[in-house]
């Protein structure tokens, strides 16, 4: 699998001036009635771009062929917002929509949300086949979907073409918990297949290339304490751990070609880059810049 860090990201502009005789600038008016563009992908082959969009009317997916400068596929999506968009495979989109609830809808009798909240936001991931023009939202429990509110699509799988997984969450003694899944892309049937040593206090995983899990998190939300595991052979062992004032763990980047963890820590001035031995627990740092914060890194 191909590994990348992107520590510091430069932009460069080109600003050329305008002919004298340009034309005076359209009303204000005018760029409010164009539909908003919130995410667009370009397909795998490179022969498609695939929009998530916005208008009067309401959201919608779009696809257009580049060489051919046409739309290939546009459907309406019945949620407030279209948020993403992207390709599983040349055929198959990813979508993520967002829904505003009041909590009362959303929530069984015997919940509550803290803080006295009149909305909550939900967001929601889905397939579309664009053989078929089949639109399918994909959700772990088909009589709670509420419970699907932090679900995580993960496609495609290496050797499972048709298959994805979902990371999402479980009732574990009366709360919930982060769990894994596996969802048919084509049908939207989920098999629950947690990673050994998953618990309550389970907040994310990151999976490797076959879908299985490379690392788990954990928060302690008693004591704050948060632990870092990576998996051998599908045997957690644990990495490295400490307490923090919210409970809230390194940012974990994902794996390296290496098998080295890529994290972000709060060490020195805007913290430090660092890639961690999983078997000794050896850290290096990738990269710090005096001055400079990280804010994310990317393992690809």
């Amino acid at each position: 699998m191909r590994q990348a860090l992107f520590g510091t990201l430069w932009a460069v502009w080109v600003v050329t001036a305008l002919p004298a005789h340009a034309q005076a600038p359209a009303p204000v008016e005018v760029y409010g009635q164009l539909p908003r563009v919130s995410a667009a992908a370009i397909s795998p082959n490179g022969e498609n771009i695939a929009l998530a969009m916005f208008d009067a009317s309401g959201a919608s997916v779009r696809v257009i062929n580049v060489a051919e400068d046409r739309q290939t596929y546009a459907a309406r999506v019945e949620e407030d917002r279209l948020v993403d968009v992207g390709w599983i495979d040349d055929g198959l989109l990813s979508i993520e929509m967002r829904h505003t609830y009041r909590p009362e809808s959303v929530l069984p009798d015997h919940m509550r949300f803290r803080g006295g909240l009149d909305r909550v936001d939900y967001y929601r991931t889905g397939v579309i086949d664009l053989a078929t023009g089949d639109m399918r939202l994909l959700t772990t429990n088909e009589e709670e979907p509420w419970a699907d509110q932090r679900s995580v699509l993960i496609a495609p799988i290496e050797g499972e073409p048709d298959a994805g997984r979902m990371i999402g969450r479980v009732h574990v003694m009366g709360s919930m918990a982060r769990t894994l899944y596996r969802v048919d892309l084509r049908s939207g049937a989920v098999r629950v297949t947690t990673p050994r040593g998953a618990n309550a206090d389970t907040t994310n995983f990151i999976l490797d290339a076959r879908g299985d899990a490379a690392i788990r998190i954990d928060s302690d939300r008693a004591t704050n304490r948060w632990r870092v595991f990576t998996y051998d052979g599908g045997v957690p062992r644990l990495l490295m751990e400490n307490v923090s004032h919210t409970g809230a763990p390194v940012w974990v980047a994902g794996v390296l070609a290496d098998d080295r963890v890529a994290v972000i820590d709060e060490a020195g001035d805007g913290g430090a880059l660092s890639a961690v031995d999983p078997r000794s627990g050896a850290r290096e740092v990738v990269f710090q810049q005096q001055g400079a914060e990280i804010g994310a890194a990317i393992a690809d």
